[in-house]
């Protein structure tokens, strides 16, 4: 998925139907949901017109019942969209904020390509898995992640691991040759350290790491214990060979092991290619429209 300007910049879209993964629209078509409930679900249409006054309709619809209010339609000006329901406004969209994200990635090719990869590994897990990767993740690291995992950095993984496949090309799991699993790839072993140090095992929670679902909840857990793993090592005097850097040492250790006290040559590779996805966390622009369209 490449961007070439800012007509055909693409951006996951939430579907109404959740068997359905994210489908690419142009950031100018936009659909975008806001739900309260099982029975409510909120449907902006932006489409920006031309001309000089450049106006954006924004049509709400709403299924189900709100105390018997109902939308109404309100059109504003391009940057600024709402969504109201009877007189009150339950959603704002600043639309300068997308426009600035864009043109931060229309203006540094090589962002704009460390996007691309972070958005094709969502866009290809999302297909697999059928249904919406983001939302997925954000609220399995909410669950799981003890406020020690970025939600960025599960996706980072994602791309550096697999490209967010999680089965191979005659459909059956992926599975490298050292016998790590799925869009994740975790190892057995590792499964079963985690479901240890977790206490996890024996317990419904247990680690199935050939369960796509809990092959995800094992990267969540595997980034919680290696950031334990070398704060302690920090602080029991060890020199890590990635510096005091805890997020790249963890990244590091995801690949070499939670032992490893030197860094292979395939190690270093993933090193580079965790911080060339880091240049990303700079722009918190650019977070929020991946992680909130």
């Amino acid at each position: 998925m490449k961007i070439s300007n800012i007509n055909n910049v693409y951006k996951y879209n939430q579907q109404v139907d959740y068997s359905n993964y994210r489908q690419l629209l142009p950031v100018n078509q936009q659909l975008s949901f806001s739900a309260g409930s099982n029975n409510e679900i909120g449907l902006k249409i932006k489409q920006q017109l031309q001309g000089p006054l450049s106006y954006i309709a924004v049509l709400g619809i709403i299924w189900g019942s709100i105390s018997g209010l109902t939308a109404k339609i309100e059109e504003k000006k391009a940057n600024e969209i709402t969504v109201v329901h009877n007189t009150s406004i339950v959603e704002q969209f600043n639309e300068e904020k997308i426009e600035t994200a864009i043109d931060i990635l229309n203006s540094n090719p090589e962002l704009k390509e460390e996007y691309d990869k972070i958005m094709q590994a969502v866009n290809t897990f999302s297909e697999q898995l059928g249904e919406d990767a983001i939302s997925l993740i954000k609220e399995r690291v909410d669950l799981l992640g003890n406020g020690q995992v970025d939600v960025m950095d599960v996706l980072k993984i994602l791309w550096i691991e697999s490209n967010g496949r999680i089965y191979d090309d005659d459909g059956e799991l992926l599975k490298s040759i050292s016998g790590a699993y799925g869009a994740f790839q975790i190892t057995e072993d590792t499964q079963n350290y985690l479901n240890y140090y977790f206490g996890l095992e024996g317990t419904p929670n247990e680690l199935d790491i050939k369960n796509p679902y809990d092959n995800l909840d094992a990267c969540i857990y595997n980034l919680r214990f290696l950031q334990d793993k070398r704060n302690d090592d920090l602080q029991n005097g060890m020199d890590l060979p990635t510096g005091n850097d805890i997020k790249t040492a963890v990244a590091w250790s995801y690949h070499d092991g939670a032992w490893a006290d030197e860094i292979t040559d395939y190690g270093q590779d993933y090193i580079q290619k965790y911080e060339n996805l880091s240049r990303l966390d700079k722009y918190p622009q650019i977070i929020n429209f991946i992680l909130e369209g």
